[in-house]
Protein backbone atom coordinates (compact mmCIF):
# COMPACT_ATOMS: atom_id res chain seq x y z
CA UNK A 1 0.00 0.00 0.00
CA UNK A 2 2.71 2.06 0.96
CA UNK A 3 4.44 1.44 -2.49
CA UNK A 4 1.52 2.33 -4.00
CA UNK A 5 0.63 5.51 -2.74
CA UNK A 6 4.28 6.88 -3.04
CA UNK A 7 4.38 5.68 -7.08
CA UNK A 8 0.41 7.72 -7.01
CA UNK A 9 2.92 10.48 -5.38
CA UNK A 10 5.37 10.41 -7.87
CA UNK A 11 2.98 10.18 -10.88
CA UNK A 12 1.46 13.17 -10.03
CA UNK A 13 4.33 15.56 -8.88
CA UNK A 14 5.97 14.31 -12.41
CA UNK A 15 2.25 15.45 -14.00
CA UNK A 16 2.37 19.07 -12.24
CA UNK A 17 5.83 18.99 -13.36
CA UNK A 18 5.00 18.51 -17.18
CA UNK A 19 1.56 20.40 -16.92
CA UNK A 20 3.54 23.57 -16.18
CA UNK A 21 6.21 23.05 -18.23
CA UNK A 22 4.00 22.99 -20.87
CA UNK A 23 1.77 26.04 -19.55
CA UNK A 24 5.52 27.68 -19.92
CA UNK A 25 6.27 26.78 -23.14
CA UNK A 26 2.40 27.93 -24.46
CA UNK A 27 3.08 31.27 -23.40
CA UNK A 28 6.06 31.85 -24.94
CA UNK A 29 6.46 33.85 -27.68
CA UNK A 30 8.95 34.40 -30.78
CA UNK A 31 10.54 37.52 -30.55
CA UNK A 32 11.11 39.41 -33.37
CA UNK A 33 13.58 42.46 -34.04
CA UNK A 34 12.88 45.58 -35.14
CA UNK A 35 12.65 46.35 -38.34
CA UNK A 36 15.83 48.27 -38.87
CA UNK A 37 18.52 49.57 -41.79
CA UNK A 38 21.84 49.40 -40.27
CA UNK A 39 24.74 49.48 -43.29
CA UNK A 40 25.04 48.82 -46.92
CA UNK A 41 28.01 47.32 -48.71
CA UNK A 42 28.12 50.20 -51.22
CA UNK A 43 26.60 53.58 -51.23
CA UNK A 44 26.95 54.03 -55.03
CA UNK A 45 26.64 51.63 -58.48
CA UNK A 46 25.34 51.11 -62.05
CA UNK A 47 22.24 49.29 -63.47
CA UNK A 48 22.22 45.64 -61.86
CA UNK A 49 25.20 45.93 -59.80
CA UNK A 50 24.59 44.29 -56.87
CA UNK A 51 23.94 45.86 -53.17
CA UNK A 52 24.29 43.87 -50.02
CA UNK A 53 21.36 45.74 -47.27
CA UNK A 54 22.28 44.81 -43.60
CA UNK A 55 19.66 45.30 -40.63
CA UNK A 56 17.18 43.33 -38.88
CA UNK A 57 13.13 42.97 -39.17
CA UNK A 58 13.80 41.43 -42.65
CA UNK A 59 11.76 38.58 -43.78
CA UNK A 60 13.16 35.71 -45.63
CA UNK A 61 10.10 35.30 -47.65
CA UNK A 62 11.15 37.77 -50.47
CA UNK A 63 7.71 38.14 -51.10
CA UNK A 64 6.67 39.64 -47.75
CA UNK A 65 9.93 42.58 -48.44
CA UNK A 66 10.56 45.23 -50.87
CA UNK A 67 13.47 47.16 -51.67
CA UNK A 68 13.54 50.56 -53.90
CA UNK A 69 15.67 53.35 -54.77
CA UNK A 70 14.36 56.43 -55.12
CA UNK A 71 11.33 55.05 -55.77
CA UNK A 72 12.22 52.37 -58.22
CA UNK A 73 11.80 48.36 -57.09
CA UNK A 74 15.03 46.28 -56.88
CA UNK A 75 15.55 42.53 -57.53
CA UNK A 76 15.44 40.54 -54.63
CA UNK A 77 18.16 38.21 -55.23
CA UNK A 78 18.64 36.57 -51.59
CA UNK A 79 17.24 37.29 -48.20
CA UNK A 80 17.42 36.61 -44.33
CA UNK A 81 16.32 38.27 -41.51
CA UNK A 82 19.40 40.09 -41.21
CA UNK A 83 20.42 40.96 -45.16
CA UNK A 84 18.64 41.37 -48.37
CA UNK A 85 20.89 41.55 -51.69
CA UNK A 86 19.78 43.46 -54.48
CA UNK A 87 19.90 44.53 -57.69
CA UNK A 88 20.10 48.26 -58.97
CA UNK A 89 17.03 48.83 -60.66
CA UNK A 90 17.25 50.55 -64.06
CA UNK A 91 17.70 54.54 -64.30
CA UNK A 92 17.42 54.58 -60.11
CA UNK A 93 18.69 57.81 -60.44
CA UNK A 94 19.92 59.59 -56.42
CA UNK A 95 18.06 59.06 -53.77
CA UNK A 96 16.94 56.95 -50.85
CA UNK A 97 16.60 53.36 -50.49
CA UNK A 98 13.49 51.90 -48.50
CA UNK A 99 12.53 48.46 -47.50
CA UNK A 100 9.16 47.76 -46.90
CA UNK A 101 8.39 44.61 -44.96
CA UNK A 102 4.87 43.31 -44.41
CA UNK A 103 3.70 47.34 -44.80
CA UNK A 104 6.06 49.14 -42.44
CA UNK A 105 8.73 50.70 -44.30
CA UNK A 106 12.23 52.59 -43.15
CA UNK A 107 14.31 54.77 -44.72
CA UNK A 108 17.64 53.85 -45.61
CA UNK A 109 20.72 56.04 -46.72
CA UNK A 110 21.20 57.98 -50.38
CA UNK A 111 22.19 55.90 -52.86
CA UNK A 112 24.27 57.56 -56.07
CA UNK A 113 23.30 56.06 -59.14
CA UNK A 114 26.38 55.92 -61.83
CA UNK A 115 25.33 56.07 -65.27
CA UNK A 116 26.60 53.62 -67.68
CA UNK A 117 26.72 53.76 -71.70
CA UNK A 118 26.94 51.29 -74.72
CA UNK A 119 28.33 52.81 -77.98
CA UNK A 120 27.39 51.26 -81.56
CA UNK A 121 27.77 52.15 -85.12
CA UNK A 122 24.45 53.78 -86.36
CA UNK A 123 25.23 54.74 -89.77
CA UNK A 124 28.34 54.66 -91.77
CA UNK A 125 30.58 51.69 -92.53
CA UNK A 126 33.97 54.03 -91.78
CA UNK A 127 35.19 54.38 -95.06
CA UNK A 128 35.15 57.51 -97.29
CA UNK A 129 32.15 57.63 -99.44
CA UNK A 130 28.51 58.97 -100.37
CA UNK A 131 27.22 55.56 -100.51
CA UNK A 132 23.01 55.75 -99.43
CA UNK A 133 21.26 52.65 -97.89
CA UNK A 134 20.98 50.82 -94.62
CA UNK A 135 23.22 51.66 -92.23
CA UNK A 136 26.05 49.68 -92.50
CA UNK A 137 26.40 49.64 -95.72
CA UNK A 138 26.17 53.80 -96.13
CA UNK A 139 29.64 56.15 -96.47
CA UNK A 140 30.14 59.49 -95.47
CA UNK A 141 33.47 62.03 -95.96
CA UNK A 142 33.75 64.31 -93.05
CA UNK A 143 30.86 64.31 -91.18
CA UNK A 144 30.36 67.24 -88.97
CA UNK A 145 27.27 68.58 -88.27
CA UNK A 146 23.83 66.89 -87.05
CA UNK A 147 19.90 67.85 -86.17
CA UNK A 148 17.26 65.69 -85.15
CA UNK A 149 13.78 66.46 -86.03
CA UNK A 150 10.57 65.51 -83.42
CA UNK A 151 10.14 62.20 -85.29
CA UNK A 152 13.28 61.60 -84.81
CA UNK A 153 15.23 61.49 -88.58
CA UNK A 154 18.81 62.49 -88.43
CA UNK A 155 19.87 65.22 -90.55
CA UNK A 156 24.08 65.55 -91.43
CA UNK A 157 25.97 67.97 -92.50
CA UNK A 158 28.29 65.53 -94.49
CA UNK A 159 31.22 68.52 -95.29
CA UNK A 160 33.47 67.02 -97.69
CA UNK A 161 30.76 65.50 -99.57
CA UNK A 162 29.06 68.86 -100.00
CA UNK A 163 25.28 67.32 -98.96
CA UNK A 164 22.67 66.77 -96.51
CA UNK A 165 21.99 63.38 -95.75
CA UNK A 166 19.08 61.90 -93.71
CA UNK A 167 18.96 58.97 -91.25
CA UNK A 168 15.70 57.79 -90.90
CA UNK A 169 15.02 55.96 -87.69
CA UNK A 170 15.67 52.76 -88.95
CA UNK A 171 19.16 54.07 -89.92
CA UNK A 172 18.52 54.02 -93.94
CA UNK A 173 21.01 56.62 -95.07
CA UNK A 174 19.90 58.94 -97.83
CA UNK A 175 21.04 62.40 -99.65
CA UNK A 176 18.46 65.16 -98.86
CA UNK A 177 19.81 67.65 -100.17
CA UNK A 178 22.47 67.90 -102.75
CA UNK A 179 24.63 66.62 -105.42
CA UNK A 180 23.79 68.62 -108.51
CA UNK A 181 25.56 71.51 -110.49
CA UNK A 182 28.98 71.00 -108.15
CA UNK A 183 30.18 74.27 -109.97
CA UNK A 184 27.92 76.73 -107.95
CA UNK A 185 25.84 76.94 -105.60
CA UNK A 186 21.63 76.11 -107.27
CA UNK A 187 18.87 76.60 -105.21
CA UNK A 188 16.38 73.60 -106.28
CA UNK A 189 14.84 70.64 -104.79
CA UNK A 190 16.57 67.34 -103.34
CA UNK A 191 19.82 66.52 -105.46
CA UNK A 192 19.12 68.84 -108.25
CA UNK A 193 20.29 71.19 -105.24
CA UNK A 194 23.64 72.05 -105.00
CA UNK A 195 26.58 72.77 -102.26
CA UNK A 196 29.94 74.18 -103.22
CA UNK A 197 31.24 75.25 -99.95
CA UNK A 198 31.42 72.73 -96.97
CA UNK A 199 28.29 72.48 -94.87
CA UNK A 200 29.44 72.75 -91.21
CA UNK A 201 26.39 73.27 -89.32
CA UNK A 202 23.31 72.36 -89.23
CA UNK A 203 19.62 73.16 -87.45
CA UNK A 204 15.99 72.74 -87.17
CA UNK A 205 12.96 75.19 -86.47
CA UNK A 206 9.82 74.32 -85.59
CA UNK A 207 8.40 73.25 -88.12
CA UNK A 208 11.01 70.91 -89.69
CA UNK A 209 12.83 73.41 -92.03
CA UNK A 210 16.59 72.61 -92.15
CA UNK A 211 18.94 75.31 -91.69
CA UNK A 212 22.53 74.92 -92.99
CA UNK A 213 25.30 77.34 -92.55
CA UNK A 214 28.15 76.58 -95.10
CA UNK A 215 31.62 77.62 -94.71
CA UNK A 216 31.74 80.72 -97.02
CA UNK A 217 29.09 82.59 -95.03
CA UNK A 218 25.94 81.32 -96.94
CA UNK A 219 22.84 80.21 -94.46
CA UNK A 220 20.66 77.75 -96.97
CA UNK A 221 16.63 76.82 -96.27
CA UNK A 222 15.46 73.77 -96.59
CA UNK A 223 11.89 72.90 -96.50
CA UNK A 224 10.76 69.35 -95.00
CA UNK A 225 10.32 68.66 -98.88
CA UNK A 226 13.91 69.04 -99.84
CA UNK A 227 13.00 72.60 -100.90
CA UNK A 228 16.30 74.38 -101.23
CA UNK A 229 16.30 78.50 -101.13
CA UNK A 230 19.10 80.99 -99.62
CA UNK A 231 18.14 82.32 -96.34
CA UNK A 232 21.44 84.56 -96.23
CA UNK A 233 24.54 85.03 -97.83
CA UNK A 234 26.63 86.12 -94.95
CA UNK A 235 29.24 87.23 -97.63
CA UNK A 236 27.44 90.79 -98.51
CA UNK A 237 25.81 91.62 -95.06
CA UNK A 238 27.53 95.48 -94.21
CA UNK A 239 29.31 95.30 -90.95
CA UNK A 240 29.08 91.59 -90.37
CA UNK A 241 31.66 88.73 -90.80
CA UNK A 242 30.12 85.05 -91.30
CA UNK A 243 33.64 84.15 -91.59
CA UNK A 244 33.55 80.40 -91.42
CA UNK A 245 30.09 79.83 -89.17
CA UNK A 246 30.48 77.05 -87.13
CA UNK A 247 27.40 76.59 -84.60
CA UNK A 248 23.64 77.00 -85.20
CA UNK A 249 20.78 77.01 -83.13
CA UNK A 250 17.00 78.42 -83.37
CA UNK A 251 14.74 79.89 -80.61
CA UNK A 252 11.67 79.57 -80.06
CA UNK A 253 10.37 82.78 -82.13
CA UNK A 254 12.54 81.50 -84.73
CA UNK A 255 15.84 83.51 -84.86
CA UNK A 256 18.66 81.98 -85.90
CA UNK A 257 21.85 82.17 -84.09
CA UNK A 258 25.33 81.92 -85.46
CA UNK A 259 28.64 81.30 -83.84
CA UNK A 260 31.24 82.32 -86.30
CA UNK A 261 34.21 80.81 -85.68
CA UNK A 262 37.02 83.47 -86.67
CA UNK A 263 35.12 86.54 -85.81
CA UNK A 264 34.42 85.86 -82.35
CA UNK A 265 30.83 86.28 -82.20
CA UNK A 266 27.51 85.28 -81.81
CA UNK A 267 25.73 86.48 -84.82
CA UNK A 268 21.35 86.89 -84.31
CA UNK A 269 19.47 86.73 -87.48
CA UNK A 270 15.58 87.16 -87.38
CA UNK A 271 13.39 85.42 -89.53
CA UNK A 272 13.28 88.64 -91.63
CA UNK A 273 17.09 88.41 -92.54
CA UNK A 274 18.30 90.91 -90.13
CA UNK A 275 21.09 91.12 -88.50
CA UNK A 276 22.72 91.94 -85.25
CA UNK A 277 25.99 91.15 -82.77
CA UNK A 278 24.30 89.42 -80.38
CA UNK A 279 27.68 88.13 -78.09
CA UNK A 280 31.13 88.96 -78.32
CA UNK A 281 33.30 92.01 -79.12
CA UNK A 282 35.11 90.03 -81.89
CA UNK A 283 38.45 89.97 -80.29
CA UNK A 284 40.15 86.94 -78.53
CA UNK A 285 39.42 86.43 -75.56
CA UNK A 286 37.51 84.62 -72.83
CA UNK A 287 35.89 87.68 -70.44
CA UNK A 288 32.41 87.07 -69.33
CA UNK A 289 32.37 91.04 -68.86
CA UNK A 290 31.92 93.92 -70.77
CA UNK A 291 33.69 93.71 -73.28
CA UNK A 292 32.73 89.72 -73.77
CA UNK A 293 34.96 87.71 -75.52
CA UNK A 294 35.62 84.41 -77.26
CA UNK A 295 38.03 82.13 -78.59
CA UNK A 296 36.19 80.32 -82.06
CA UNK A 297 32.69 79.41 -80.90
CA UNK A 298 31.46 76.27 -82.12
CA UNK A 299 28.45 74.89 -80.69
CA UNK A 300 25.38 76.35 -79.76
CA UNK A 301 22.04 75.08 -77.96
CA UNK A 302 19.77 76.35 -75.89
CA UNK A 303 17.78 74.86 -73.34
CA UNK A 304 13.90 75.18 -72.14
CA UNK A 305 14.18 78.04 -69.85
CA UNK A 306 15.81 80.27 -73.61
CA UNK A 307 19.26 79.91 -72.29
CA UNK A 308 22.16 79.77 -75.33
CA UNK A 309 24.79 77.53 -74.43
CA UNK A 310 27.77 77.71 -76.59
CA UNK A 311 31.46 75.31 -76.83
CA UNK A 312 34.19 77.86 -76.59
CA UNK A 313 36.23 75.76 -78.91
CA UNK A 314 39.61 76.87 -78.20
CA UNK A 315 39.16 78.70 -74.48
CA UNK A 316 38.25 74.87 -74.06
CA UNK A 317 35.25 76.35 -71.89
CA UNK A 318 31.14 75.86 -71.78
CA UNK A 319 29.68 79.24 -71.76
CA UNK A 320 26.22 80.74 -71.78
CA UNK A 321 24.36 83.82 -72.78
CA UNK A 322 21.18 84.31 -70.40
CA UNK A 323 18.14 85.32 -70.97
CA UNK A 324 18.90 89.06 -69.73
CA UNK A 325 22.30 88.77 -71.94
CA UNK A 326 24.59 88.11 -69.59
CA UNK A 327 27.66 86.13 -70.27
CA UNK A 328 28.76 84.07 -68.10
CA UNK A 329 30.89 80.20 -67.78
CA UNK A 330 29.52 76.70 -66.59
CA UNK A 331 32.51 74.38 -66.76
CA UNK A 332 36.28 74.93 -68.07
CA UNK A 333 38.23 77.25 -65.73
CA UNK A 334 41.13 75.95 -66.81
CA UNK A 335 43.62 78.46 -68.76
CA UNK A 336 42.64 80.02 -71.72
CA UNK A 337 44.57 77.48 -73.99
CA UNK A 338 43.35 74.58 -75.18
CA UNK A 339 46.62 73.06 -75.09
CA UNK A 340 47.00 73.54 -71.32
CA UNK A 341 43.06 71.90 -71.03
CA UNK A 342 42.77 68.73 -70.12
CA UNK A 343 39.91 65.92 -69.51
CA UNK A 344 39.54 66.34 -65.89
CA UNK A 345 36.15 65.18 -64.49
CA UNK A 346 34.60 65.85 -60.71
CA UNK A 347 33.00 69.21 -58.97
CA UNK A 348 32.23 71.52 -62.17
CA UNK A 349 35.08 73.64 -60.93
CA UNK A 350 37.77 71.91 -61.31
CA UNK A 351 36.84 70.17 -64.60
CA UNK A 352 38.28 70.57 -67.49
CA UNK A 353 37.96 69.83 -71.56
CA UNK A 354 39.92 70.01 -74.75
CA UNK A 355 38.52 71.95 -78.07
CA UNK A 356 34.77 71.15 -77.23
CA UNK A 357 32.68 71.23 -80.69
CA UNK A 358 29.54 70.66 -80.08
CA UNK A 359 26.73 70.86 -77.14
CA UNK A 360 23.37 69.79 -76.97
CA UNK A 361 20.57 69.38 -73.62
CA UNK A 362 18.36 66.28 -72.90
CA UNK A 363 14.99 66.63 -71.32
CA UNK A 364 16.24 66.44 -67.89
CA UNK A 365 18.60 69.50 -68.61
CA UNK A 366 21.90 67.72 -68.61
CA UNK A 367 24.28 68.96 -71.32
CA UNK A 368 26.35 66.83 -73.47
CA UNK A 369 29.52 67.82 -74.95
CA UNK A 370 31.71 66.61 -77.76
CA UNK A 371 34.97 67.10 -76.22
CA UNK A 372 36.80 66.74 -79.48
CA UNK A 373 40.13 66.67 -79.10
CA UNK A 374 40.06 64.64 -76.09
CA UNK A 375 37.98 62.29 -77.81
CA UNK A 376 35.32 61.88 -75.38
CA UNK A 377 31.82 62.47 -74.62
CA UNK A 378 30.73 64.22 -71.84
CA UNK A 379 28.06 65.35 -69.64
CA UNK A 380 27.78 68.44 -67.37
CA UNK A 381 24.85 67.55 -64.83
CA UNK A 382 21.80 69.25 -64.95
CA UNK A 383 22.12 70.94 -61.53
CA UNK A 384 25.87 72.08 -62.59
CA UNK A 385 27.83 70.51 -60.13
CA UNK A 386 29.71 67.80 -61.72
CA UNK A 387 31.23 66.48 -65.29
CA UNK A 388 31.66 62.81 -65.82
CA UNK A 389 32.94 61.29 -69.07
CA UNK A 390 29.74 59.20 -70.63
CA UNK A 391 31.38 57.51 -73.60
CA UNK A 392 35.12 57.05 -74.77
CA UNK A 393 38.46 56.05 -73.43
CA UNK A 394 40.40 59.40 -74.70
CA UNK A 395 42.32 57.45 -77.43
CA UNK A 396 41.44 57.65 -80.86
CA UNK A 397 39.68 54.68 -82.28
CA UNK A 398 36.38 52.99 -83.28
CA UNK A 399 36.06 50.89 -80.86
CA UNK A 400 31.98 50.11 -79.84
CA UNK A 401 31.14 48.28 -76.70
CA UNK A 402 30.96 49.57 -73.26
CA UNK A 403 31.31 53.61 -72.87
CA UNK A 404 34.46 53.11 -71.39
CA UNK A 405 35.99 50.96 -73.68
CA UNK A 406 34.73 53.11 -76.77
CA UNK A 407 36.34 55.04 -78.96
CA UNK A 408 35.76 57.98 -80.92
CA UNK A 409 38.12 60.05 -83.57
CA UNK A 410 37.15 63.90 -83.66
CA UNK A 411 33.87 63.70 -82.12
CA UNK A 412 32.23 66.83 -83.98
CA UNK A 413 28.97 66.82 -83.23
CA UNK A 414 26.04 65.26 -81.12
CA UNK A 415 21.91 65.56 -80.59
CA UNK A 416 19.83 63.68 -78.18
CA UNK A 417 16.38 61.94 -78.70
CA UNK A 418 13.54 61.90 -77.14
CA UNK A 419 14.57 58.98 -75.60
CA UNK A 420 17.64 60.18 -74.42
CA UNK A 421 19.72 58.57 -76.46
CA UNK A 422 23.31 60.57 -78.42
CA UNK A 423 23.72 60.40 -81.52
CA UNK A 424 27.82 61.51 -82.44
CA UNK A 425 28.78 62.71 -86.01
CA UNK A 426 32.14 61.15 -85.43
CA UNK A 427 34.19 62.89 -88.02
CA UNK A 428 37.56 60.81 -88.65
CA UNK A 429 35.27 57.86 -88.89
CA UNK A 430 33.25 58.88 -91.36
CA UNK A 431 30.42 57.44 -89.15
CA UNK A 432 27.37 58.47 -87.01
CA UNK A 433 27.45 56.48 -83.91
CA UNK A 434 24.95 55.98 -80.90
CA UNK A 435 25.35 56.23 -77.07
CA UNK A 436 22.46 54.53 -75.53
CA UNK A 437 22.72 55.79 -71.36
CA UNK A 438 21.42 53.17 -68.49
Amino acid sequence: MVYYIKNLLIYVFLTFCLSCLFLACSKTKTVLLPLSFISVNVNNGSYNSIVVINGTGFSSNKTDDDVQFNGKPAQITAVSSTNLTVKVPLGAGNGNITITVNGVTITGPVFTYVLSSRVSNYAGNGTVGNLNGPGSAASFNDPNGLAIDAAGNLYVSDASNYLIRKINTDSTVSTFVGGGNVNSDTNGTGTQASITSAPTAIALDGTGNVYVTESDGVIRKITPAAVVSTFLDGRFVPGYSFDYPSGIAIDASGNLYVSVYFHNQIQKVTPAGVVTNFAGSGNTGSSDDVPVSFWNPAGLTFDATGILYIADYSNSKIRFVDVNGKVGTIAGFSPPNSTNSGSVNGPISLASFRGPDDIAIDAKGNIYVADTQNNLIRMISADRTTVSTIAGNGRAGSTNGAGNVASFNYPSSLVVDAAGNIYVADSKNNAIRKIVIF
